[in-house]
Parts: structure tokens; C-alpha cells; sequence
């Protein structure tokens, strides 16, 4: 690999890595400026008591890259590829929804006992736990289109997922207020999640990787 390809492959995934830095704490700031401060209290704990599930996940999925890759250079995209592609798509999946509410309900449980003034985050911590489940199957997706060496396509998907979530933390947030925030944060996760998964279909059909990722 030359430095200008390796630059022509790294810039897409450094692009689609700020967008997502853009808008990942949008509906925080949405909520902080239209919100009176106890409300965001609420929501700022709901978030920090679901983010553990997002970052134990993250350790669990941070091989996948690697580890697709191998499945790529060595099998190609046929059957064999997409079978083992689609089974960890679906364990991520269930791991992060098993997990997500397992802390809910156990935070349902403890924060009315020991953080009674904090009641309100409650409908934001499920919600986050079902934002989460998207999250957690985006990481894997996006680390399975990026092993094609389709990193154009993902930065695409990135800055769509980013215009997505902004539009519907907007709408959503202007007609029902944070809780209608948190919910614009989880369909726009959601719609990330369908069209990541119809493009990575579409690459295996295919057959042919975009680029070889170890090339």
C-alpha cells in the first residue's frame, strides 16, 4: 500500500469520525437550551448510567474489524462470509439488548432508593437503553462494511445517520419536548441501522470488496 492510498482510504473513516463527533451529543445541547437545568439532570444521568453498556460493547466489537478483514482476504464475500457476518450482527444485538435491560431494571430499582430527587431520568434511561441496542449493532455494521474497503460508502452512511438524528432530535424535541429529544436520537439510530444494514447486504450480494482493507 502507498501513502496516497492509505491516505485515500483513511480520510473517509477520519471524516465519518468527526460527523459522528458532531452530533453525538446534539440532543444533550438541544435539551441543556430548552430545558430548565433539573430536567437536564435527568437526562444527563440517564445517559451516564446506559453509556457503560455502549463502552463494554465497543471493547467486545473493537476485533471485529480485524477479524472480518481475515474472513474477507481469506474467503472472499460468498456464503461462507455473509453467515458469519449476519451471526455476529445478531449476538451483538441480543448482548446489548440483554445488558441494556439489565441495567435498566436494575436502575429502576436503585435510583428511586438512593437518588429519589433524580426520578425524572427514568423514561430517559429506557430510552437510552433501546438507543443503545441500535448503537451497539451500528458499531459492529460499520466495522463489517469497513472491512469491504467500502469507507466512502460509510462516511455516506455517517453523514446521513448525522442528518437523520439532527432532524428528528428537532422535530421531535419541538413537539414533545426532551423526551421527544431522546426519542429523535433512537429513530435516527434506528434508520442508521436499516440503512447500514441494507448496504451491507447489497456489498455481500455483490461478492466483490470495495478495496482490499490489508492491501
Amino acid at each position: 500500500m502507498t501513502l496516497t492510498d492509505w491516505w485515500r482510504q483513511a480520510t473517509p473513516i477520519a471524516l465519518a469520525a468527526l460527523v459522528a463527533l458532531a452530533y453525538g451529543r446534539l440532543d444533550q445541547y438541544y435539551v441543556s437550551r430548552t430545558a430548565d437545568t433539573g430536567v437536564l439532570g435527568d437526562y444527563t444521568l440517564a445517559q451516564r448510567l446506559i453509556e457503560p453498556v455502549l463502552f463494554l460493547m465497543v471493547a467486545l466489537t473493537s476485533t471485529l474489524y480485524v477479524r472480518a478483514s481475515g474472513w474477507v482476504m481469506s474467503q472472499g464475500l460468498g456464503a461462507s462470509t455473509a453467515r458469519q457476518v449476519w451471526r455476529w450482527v445478531r449476538l451483538i444485538g441480543f448482548a446489548a439488548a440483554a445488558v441494556g435491560s439489565l441495567v435498566g431494571l436494575a436502575c429502576s430499582v436503585l435510583v428511586p432508593h438512593w437518588m429519589p430527587h433524580y426520578g425524572g431520568a427514568l423514561p430517559f434511561l429506557w430510552i437510552g437503553a433501546a438507543c443503545t441496542v441500535f448503537r451497539c449493532i451500528n458499531l459492529g455494521l460499520t466495522a463489517f462494511i469497513q472491512a469491504t474497503g467500502a469507507y466512502r460508502l460509510m462516511f455516506g452512511i455517517t453523514v446521513l445517520s448525522a442528518l437523520s438524528v439532527t432532524t428528528a432530535v428537532l422535530v421531535l424535541g419541538h413537539l414533545f419536548g426532551p423526551i421527544g429529544a431522546a426519542l429523535g436520537v433512537c429513530l435516527g439510530e434506528a434508520v442508521n441501522t436499516a440503512v447500514q444494514i441494507r448496504s451491507l447486504r447489497q456489498i455481500l450480494r455483490a461478492g466483490t470488496p470495495h478495496a482490499s482493507p490489508a492491501s
